[in-house]
């Protein structure tokens, strides 16, 4: 998981789903056989799905939880509060996730919480839109939501790629969601432990035309953004790479060390320059 910032609610959200809304709040559970959430709707025999597109776009085209590329799984719009259970929250621009088919069917229903819960706190949908944040400082939601919560120090990956959950006052919170999303499923682990190894293939090849006096060329340091580009898979783990950079790079002479921050400064913020 990775942060990211969504803008505005879109307007078809509010519009397509008043009737419905109204619907599950008067009966108290969800009704909405049309899942107007999606806001579809067909021009020229085309179908579109303009929330859906939406929050692909946010996330770059990633599940909000395991950060596989869509073109690998089907997307899906998920519930951070479950609708079956939150029915008030169908509609809810800050409740609704992109996330693919394997996150999904694992995560299902489950959200359990060690605070009160707002599942009958029914308002107008406009105020619904951007609860989750409140709602979240009421129920102490053990799941984690991507944008909201601060988790970044709450784990690290092995070289197998696995999520370590650390010792931090929330790490409970890190372990529900790892196992109810399975984000140590053994494929996704094999995925991320390829990106770590890619990472020591292109430090191993910079290293070597260090060593033989050959500067860092245009193609090298083209290699070094396209890995850290934020369009790829795996976020998570390429920021881990930033946030332990001199870990990874201990093994080399510090004068390449230093190069190499250096040339990784150019293009990401918050690099620490190592020093001669």
């Amino acid at each position: 998981m990775v942060k990211y910032t969504r803008g505005y609610t879109p307007l078809c959200l509010v519009d397509k789903a008043l009737e419905a809304h109204n619907k599950n709040c008067k009966n108290k559970k969800y009704e909405d056989s049309s899942s107007r959430y999606k806001c579809k709707f067909t021009k020229d025999s085309i179908d579109y799905y303009p929330i859906r597109d939406a929050l692909r776009d946010i996330y770059r085209n990633k599940c909000a939880y395991c950060e596989t590329h869509f073109n690998r799984s089907y997307i899906k719009i998920e519930h951070y509060r479950p609708k079956s259970i939150y029915y008030a929250l169908a509609y809810s621009w800050s409740n609704l996730l992109p996330i693919c088919d394997i996150c999904n069917t694992t995560k299902s229903n489950n959200f359990e919480v060690d605070g009160i819960s707002v599942v009958d706190d029914i308002r107008s949908l406009e105020k619904l839109q951007y609860v989750t944040e409140e709602f979240n400082r009421i129920e102490k939601p053990k799941f984690l939501h991507p944008e909201i919560d601060e988790y970044r120090n709450m784990f690290r990956f092995d070289l197998k790629g696995k999520i370590i959950v650390k010792d931090t006052t929330d790490n409970h919170r890190m372990t529900y969601t790892i196992d109810n999303a399975d984000l140590n499923e053994k494929a996704l682990m094999l995925r991320r432990a390829k990106v770590l190894k890619d990472f020591t293939n292109i430090t191993n090849e910079l290293f070597y035309l260090s060593q033989h006096k050959v500067p860092f060329s245009d193609s090298m340091n083209q290699k070094i953004t396209d890995f850290f580009n934020d369009e790829n898979e795996f976020i998570a783990v390429r920021q881990f790479i930033i946030e332990y950079l001199r870990v990874f790079l201990s093994k080399y002479k510090n004068s390449f060390a230093k190069e190499f921050t250096d040339a990784l400064k150019r293009y990401i913020k918050d690099i620490e320059v190592y020093n001669n």
